[in-house]
């Protein structure tokens, strides 16, 4: 039995997004004009531009802290939809392996009834009850296992995406919280006389960088899930093969018993080929 999530190559392509997601700094340059041997001409001052920069800061910084705020709710919801489609898809899967089995059902009854009409014999009753209540258990047995080794694998990778999304998030918290920190450093510069109108803007875009390598450098520190995900589906797979080799085993000795209780008799193909059961 195979199950494949189709969402989650749109989740991994998620976490490329995300890792590019950025607040693009905003270049400040003012123009000022001055007149010299009495020409107007245009002079960029760099004691102006530093006092426009601090003039204007508190503007930009409000745009500054609506934009990561809007990056980190988009992101949030493109996550949150990504896990949402791969809820419904397991729905999907489990509503038509539900059909799958009540077909299988239809037809194991329909087996059994035509085993039941060429049962002429006690001894050919008795061992048609021995063979469904093996085929029966083998049946039960396998879906169990099956089940088990699904809900695991689900299980698992419910666990992974969470973890990267919480990692993801951390990071994007984190740069947040240190934009903050950078943006209240300019305002207080530009309040104080401590620090020169002409170092205020290059102490703030040096400090800008630096926070953005940060949340760069912790974005590509996440482990990778794709292999995470791919050793799951390994293991699960490996599981649900073993539960079918099992079950095919019990089937074929149950087969062979009935087999030796009918000896004259033409059984139903699907006995003889082991399907539908």
């Amino acid at each position: 039995m195979k199950y494949i999530i189709k969402p989650l190559a749109s989740f991994l392509s998620l976490i490329v997004f995300a890792g590019f997601l950025s607040v693009a700094p905003v270049t400040v340059t003012a123009q000022v004009k001055g007149e010299a041997a009495g020409n107007r001409v245009k002079a960029t001052s760099t004691e102006a531009v530093a006092k426009n920069f601090c003039k204007s800061f508190s503007v930009l910084a409000d745009k500054y802290k609506k934009n990561i705020d809007e990056q980190i709710s988009k992101l949030e919801d493109k996550i949150n939809t990504e896990a949402k489609n791969i809820q419904n898809d397991r729905q999907k899967f489990d509503d038509n392996l539900d059909k799958v089995k009540q077909n299988w059902g239809k037809e194991r009854l329909n087996i059994y009834n035509k085993l039941s009409a060429k049962a002429t014999t006690d001894a050919q009753k008795q061992a048609l009850a021995i063979f469904k209540a093996a085929v029966d258990a083998a049946i039960t047995a396998r879906e169990n296992a099956i089940e088990a080794a699904r809900t695991a694998y689900r299980q698992g990778v419910d666990r992974i995406i969470a973890q990267r999304k919480n990692e993801i998030l951390q990071a994007f918290s984190s740069y947040k919280s240190n934009l903050a920190l950078v943006l209240q450093q300019v305002a207080n510069n530009c309040a104080s006389d401590s620090v020169s109108l002409t170092n205020i803007r290059q102490i703030y875009q040096n400090n800008l960088e630096t926070i953005k390598e940060a949340r760069i450098n912790a974005i590509q520190t996440i482990d990778k899930i794709g292999p995470k995900i791919k050793e799951l589906a390994k293991t699960r797979n490996a599981a649900i093969q073993q539960a079918i080799k099992t079950y095919q085993s019990a089937l074929q000795s149950a087969i062979a018993a009935l087999k030796a209780a009918f000896p004259q008799t033409n059984l139903p193909k699907a006995i003889t080929t082991e399907n539908n059961l």
